[in-house]
């Protein structure tokens, strides 16, 4: 339940500041190699400037590969 409030309190200051944003969510807890190609295309598609990481290890492994 903490990871959601903490992604709702970032959604939340994005909205305010009218920043837009895009949420990538379909990233497994033990990625494989295999989902860099979705992080990745999820990344370009949402004409993003930033990338914001939740969790740890392995996620932020695949939102760094999604950026490559």
């Amino acid at each position: 339940m903490a990871k959601v409030r903490v992604l709702t309190r970032i959604e939340a200051a994005l909205d305010k500041a009218e920043g837009g944003r895009d949420v990538c969510d379909r990233v497994d807890l033990n990625p494989t190699t295999k989902k860099l190609p979705e992080a990745r295309d999820s990344w370009a598609s949402g004409n993003c400037d930033a990338l914001i990481a939740l969790a740890g290890g392995l996620s932020n492994d695949t939102a760094k590969g999604a950026m490559a």
